[in-house]
C-alpha cells in the first residue's frame, strides 16, 4: 500500500500548533474559542479546516494557523465550456501517515464518484495551507451529475497490517453479513469521538481489497487474480478476516489492526 509520508508532520505537528483561541466574528468565518483543540469554519465557505492544539505554554498561532482562520480553504466552481465542470476541493487532513481515500456523495448519502483511493501525497496539490483535488462533476461511468449539493468525504488509512493465515480446508461462517462495523481512531481535528464505518470486502482482477460499505476502496487486501468471491468475517473488535476463493479453495487473510483509520469531511459544496 502506498504511503502518505511525512503528511502528520508537514501540515501538525511543525506547523499548526496553537491553544486557546480569540473569538472572531466576522463576515465569511469564525474561531471558537478552545484548550486543546480548535477548528476555523468557514460558514459561508464549504469545506471545513480544522487544527490541533496543545496544552500549556502560551497560547499563538502560526502563519499557516491563521491562513486557514482568515482565509479557509474552500471548494470553488470554474465555469468551462460546457458541460464541463470543475469543482476544486481542498482539505487539511487527519494527523497520521498512510493513504487517502476520498469519495465524492451526493445529497441522498450515496458515493457517485471515487476520487482518490490509496492516494499519497503526489496525487495532490500542496497548497498553502491544505491538499487540493479536483472533481469534473461526473460519475464513475464518465456521466455528467444533474446540478444540486454534494459532498466529499474519506478517510485517512495507517499503516495496517496484513496477516496471510494461507490456504484453509474450512469454510467461511455460513449466513456472514456482507459488511461488518468497526470503531475507527477519533481524528482530532474533526473533535469527534470514535466513529464507527462499516466495511466490506471487494475484488477485481487485480486481486481482493477492503472497501467501505458503499464501495470507497481503502486498503488492499492480497493481488491474487482470478477471485471468483470474497467475504469479510470480524474475528475480533478491531480485527477483521478476509475469505477469498479463486475456484480450488478458500485463502484467509486477517487484518488485526483496522482501527488504524481516520474519517475526515471536506464539507459540501454545490454543483452547478
Amino acid at each position: 500500500m502506498r504511503r502518505l509520508e511525512g503528511i502528520s508532520r508537514y501540515f501538525f505537528w511543525q506547523s499548526t500548533r496553537c491553544l486557546d483561541f480569540a473569538r472572531h466574528d466576522k463576515k465569511n468565518q469564525f474561531c471558537i474559542s478552545g484548550s486543546h483543540f480548535g477548528f476555523c469554519r468557514c460558514r459561508a465557505g464549504i469545506a471545513n479546516a480544522h487544527f490541533y492544539g496543545n496544552a500549556g505554554g502560551i497560547s499563538f498561532a502560526s502563519d499557516l494557523t491563521r491562513r486557514i482562520c482568515h482565509n479557509p480553504p474552500a471548494p470553488e466552481q470554474t465555469p468551462s465550456a460546457s458541460p464541463a465542470r470543475t469543482v476544486r476541493i481542498s482539505f487539511v487532513p487527519p494527523p497520521l501517515e498512510g493513504s487517502i481515500s476520498l469519495g465524492v456523495y451526493d445529497k441522498a448519502g450515496k458515493l457517485v464518484r471515487i476520487l482518490h483511493a490509496e492516494a499519497n501525497l503526489s496525487e495532490f496539490t500542496i497548497g498553502a495551507d491544505a491538499l487540493v483535488t479536483q472533481w469534473d462533476g461526473k460519475n464513475d461511468d464518465a456521466e455528467d451529475l444533474p446540478t444540486g449539493k454534494y459532498r466529499a468525504r474519506g478517510y485517512l488509512v495507517g499503516p495496517l497490517k496484513v496477516q496471510d493465515l494461507g490456504q484453509v480446508a474450512e469454510s467461511p461462517p455460513q449466513n456472514s453479513p456482507a459488511s461488518v462495523k468497526v470503531k475507527l481512531m477519533p481524528n482530532p481535528l474533526a473533535g469527534d469521538k470514535r466513529s464507527m464505518i462499516e466495511v466490506a470486502a471487494g475484488f477485481d482482477s487485480d486481486g481482493s481489497y477492503l472497501e467501505t460499505a458503499d464501495g470507497l476502496p481503502l486498503f488492499t487486501v492480497s493481488e491474487s487474480p482470478k477471485l471468483t468471491r470474497v467475504l469479510v468475517v470480524k474475528s475480533g473488535d478491531k480485527s477483521v478476516d478476509i475469505w477469498q476463493d479463486d475456484g480450488s479453495g478458500f485463502h484467509r487473510f486477517r487484518i488485526p489492526n483496522l482501527d488504524k483509520m481516520m474519517a475526515f469531511d471536506c464539507g459540501e459544496f454545490e454543483l452547478r
